[in-house]
């Protein structure tokens, strides 16, 4: 071999080895990067999942006549929400414990952020109530409101739940509901939206109703959308709506083995500030269903 071809070669061989050093050098450093941000997923999984722990729901189960409740009804073009044609009963009577003057409210200091006395995980009781017995075991209140007698919410909270055929989950749900809000310290009223028979379900459009009709009660700055037939199990789960973003509640339910169904899931429990819902101009009135 010629010392020009046995330099030509020596080249290709010096080339060759460089590129894939260089192959080396980036390959180690991007899985070396890959593996850092994976680790750092997991860890703000897992304190994503240590800080929102608390947001558990206990699921309760449709009878029969719960599953044929929405055969037979019909799709209306639209849905009339004037005084006279209401497709909807609204109903606060399940239940403002004694108000107090503006001096009286005044001289009170605020709730603390985190209410005194909370118990933690806490044992839900399934058993059918009816109404007349949860009206008599929570006497102290009417028109479902409550407000903290020794100092002053730091956010007024309006309950909102669509309504249909869930008699014994209303039950169940109200006598739950009331001692774990009054025990994290809110002035809150509950609000059963009941839509009209005759239609199809339609969720989005009874919040709406919900969240109209409240204000008219009360200037509410926090807005809980509700299902009924879910129970939170832990009164560590703060009922209030932060002022950034809407928060979910209902992030584990054992009907799903505590897991969300999908990532995008935000249903079950929501809340949000009166802000943020006319930022999205609340919910589309179009959607009939249940929507399983």
């Amino acid at each position: 071999m010629s010392a020009f071809a046995k330099l030509s070669f020596g080249a290709v061989i010096t080339v060759q080895i460089f590129v894939i050093c260089v192959w080396l050098f980036y390959y180690r450093k991007n899985t070396f990067n890959f593996q850092q941000s994976f680790n750092n997923s997991i860890v703000n999984r897992k304190s994503a999942t240590a800080e929102q722990r608390n947001r558990t729901y206990i699921y309760l189960e449709r009878d029969a006549k719960t599953d044929d409740r929405n055969k037979n009804y019909t799709h209306p073009e639209s849905v009339e929400t004037e005084e006279g044609n209401k497709t909807y009963t609204l109903s606060t009577s399940y239940f403002n414990a004694t108000t107090s003057t503006n001096k009286e409210k005044d001289s009170l200091k605020k709730c603390p952020l985190i209410p005194p006395g909370l118990a933690g995980k806490l044992k839900v009781d399934k058993t059918p109530k009816t109404i007349e017995a949860i009206e008599k075991k929570y006497e102290m209140l009417k028109d479902g409101k409550f407000k903290p007698k020794n100092c002053t919410a730091r956010q007024k909270v309006a309950i909102l739940i669509p309504f249909r055929d869930r008699e014994s989950h209303l039950g169940i749900f109200l006598n739950h509901m009331h001692a774990f809000l009054m025990k994290q310290q809110l002035e809150y009223g509950i609000y059963v939206v009941e839509q009209t028979k005759g239609l199809e379900f339609n969720r989005g459009f009874l919040f709406n109703v919900g969240y109209k009709e409240a204000l008219k009660d009360s200037d509410y700055d926090c807005f809980v959308l509700h299902d009924v037939d879910l129970l939170p199990e832990n009164d560590h789960n703060i009922y209030t709506c932060p002022v950034d973003q809407p928060k979910h509640l209902a992030i584990a339910s054992e009907k799903w083995q505590y897991k969300l169904p999908y990532t995008s899931y935000f249903g079950g429990v929501s809340a949000l500030t009166r802000e943020q819902y006319e930022a999205i101009n609340g919910f589309s009135n179009e959607f009939f269903g249940w929507g399983e």
